[in-house]
């Protein structure tokens, strides 16, 4: 990264007062668990997982638990953001499309899209990162946080998100 990239991303930092936390593991575990099972079974590991043992679904469980615990939040580059998969977050351009995918497609309502995704981001507050997975030869593919993506692309904001590696 050269001078100009690092002063750009303090000055962006430093502009948007957010907070950005890693979210629970436990709290937020059977989507995780489900989301990953999902793409890994389809997309990465290309297994079925109704032949694995009750052992082996453990140990990937596991896995994914360590890798989660170990996981950094770090900045979503544009290159990473527009490339991820299982988000549309990436052509947000107005408050319209925000509403249009988040409460159209998925059914939040825009109380709640206000309250919990856009004020925080908006206004400075404490917000969970967004959680993406990394697997070698494979695009980043969004693990949960759609509407908080969704709501940094609207508002121009360059989110941090909790980076998985498996």
């Amino acid at each position: 990264m050269n001078l100009q990239e690092t002063i750009r991303r303090i000055l962006t930092e430093e502009k948007n007062l957010v907070k950005w936390v890693k979210p629970d593991f436990l709290k937020e575990e059977n989507e995780f668990i489900g989301h990953f099972l999902n793409w890994l079974e389809d997309d990465v590991l290309q297994v079925n997982f109704d032949n694995y043992s009750d052992k082996e679904f453990d140990n990937l469980r596991n896995k994914i638990r360590d890798s989660y615990d170990n996981a950094e939040i770090k900045t979503l580059s544009d290159k990473e953001w527009s490339k991820m998969e299982n988000t549309d977050s990436w052509n947000i351009e107005s408050e319209k499309d925000l509403f249009d995918v988040i409460h159209g497609q998925w059914g939040r309502k825009k109380e709640r899209i206000i309250k919990y995704s856009i004020n925080p981001i908006k206004e400075g507050g404490i917000v969970e990162t967004p959680i993406v997975a990394y697997a070698k030869g494979h695009p980043p593919y969004l693990v949960a946080g759609n509407t908080r993506l969704s709501v940094c692309r609207m508002l121009g904001i360059k989110p941090m998100v909790t980076k998985i590696k498996l």
